[in-house]
């Protein structure tokens, strides 16, 4: 049995998605796909235009089988821990094969990519050039010119989907090794636009481009699918979000050990209370607290670790949470083997883990920004059935 799997954010599900998902299928042929999706937060710290649970019926509206959650705790996370729990969610959900986009479509050069990703040299060169006080971005590409000249490999490095094609390909290769579980890759490669293109081009326009256009409360309709679910305000969120940010950091004392929350460091913290004072949105808040080493998408981590008070834990899914079937789904879940059904759960009628206890807050925390108070209610439900 040929089994697909393949990891979405859907931030907003666009036409570039169908396509993936489409040509995913057309290339593999299997008799089952099953997808991982990131929940309300996305992996760089984003609000998800729609939530978690129209997600979820967007996806089996596109012909996914089984859609599986990645819990807060590993999604809203840096690219390795996000694709190391993805890739070792759909293994034990026995994937035979895997797909995903990338600007570079040849696995053979993805590979020397990780592979330098992955050598001493380069992550010495990488060390050496951040104390020199380059950004994260030159700092790559000055190490990867330490071990190679090719122009191409060079440009695709720090491409964004070519950043997780790397990692995906690490955690495979893992597995392989470690585990002696097999799974075929297929690459489709990114058509039409670039994941930093901030304006809409074509009828397959860049996520990006599109929640550009919803901050500014323009139509989209040409772009996204037509889903009938309803995007959130992204601006008067975000205006939420820096409000309860800014209440963080003023209702403070010395027992509240921000320093201990996940992925705070330096003394950063104490750099985000003072430019709270002088940032006028959430976005500019953003912009003041990078630095050459620190990325925007790690500072939006951060502030939402911050303000969920997840504490510095290790960034792993133990259990597996189906959010969503159809019938040939639920068929191929009934004959999982017993020591994967055992982690499934389907709802939080009862909490038993540590990530999903951040999930739910995570959960009430996107209703409160929403203006859907309600929204973690459905938490408690059963899984959604097509």
């Amino acid at each position: 049995m040929k089994v697909l799997g393949l990891v979405l954010e859907l931030n907003p599900p666009h036409h570039g998605h169908k396509y993936f998902i489409d040509k995913a299928k057309e290339k593999v042929k299997p008799d089952l796909t099953i997808a991982v999706i990131s929940t309300n937060f996305t992996m760089r710290g984003d609000l998800s235009v729609i939530n978690k649970f129209d997600k979820t019926r967007v996806c089996l509206d596109l012909g996914i089988d089984i859609v599986l959650e990645l819990p807060y705790v590993a999604c809203v996370a840096s690219a390795d821990y996000f694709c190391k729990n993805a890739i070792s969610m759909l293994a034990a959900f026995g994937v035979t094969d895997i797909a995903f986009g990338a600007e570079l479509d040849s696995l053979e050069e993805l590979r020397k990519l990780k592979d330098y990703y992955n050598s001493p040299i380069y992550n010495e060169a990488l060390a050496s050039a951040l104390d020199s006080g380059l950004s994260y971005s030159s700092a790559c590409n000055k190490a990867l010119l330490s071990m190679t000249k090719d122009l191409k490999l060079i440009e695709n490095f720090s491409m964004p989907n070519n950043t997780l094609a790397i990692q995906y390909i690490n955690e495979l290769d893992r597995l392989s090794e470690e585990e002696n579980k097999k799974i075929n890759i297929t690459i489709i490669k990114r058509i039409e636009n670039n994941y930093f293109d901030k304006e809409a081009k074509s009828e397959i326009a860049s996520a990006t481009a599109i929640r550009e256009l919803l901050k500014d409360n323009r139509d989209v309709s040409s772009y996204v699918l037509d889903s009938g679910y309803p995007f959130i305000d992204l601006r008067e969120s975000y205006n939420r979000l820096f409000t309860i940010i800014k209440s963080t950091f003023i209702l403070k004392n010395n027992n509240y050990a921000i320093h201990s929350f996940l992925g705070v460091k330096e003394g950063i913290e104490n750099r985000i209370d003072n430019l709270c004072d002088i940032s006028t949105n959430y976005d500019e808040l953003v912009e003041n607290v990078c630095t050459k080493r620190y990325t925007a998408n790690y500072i939006r981590r951060l502030l939402l670790h911050i303000v969920l008070q997840v504490p510095d834990m290790e960034q792993k899914v133990e259990n597996y949470r189906v959010l969503g079937f159809n019938k040939d789904g639920e068929e191929y879940i009934r004959e999982l083997d017993k020591t994967i059904k055992v982690k499934i759960i389907t709802s939080f009628k009862t909490i038993i883990s540590s990530e999903s206890f951040y999930e739910l807050k995570a959960t009430k925390l996107y209703g409160l920004l929403t203006g859907n108070d309600k929204l973690y209610l459905q938490e408690y439900q059963i899984p959604i059935k097509k």
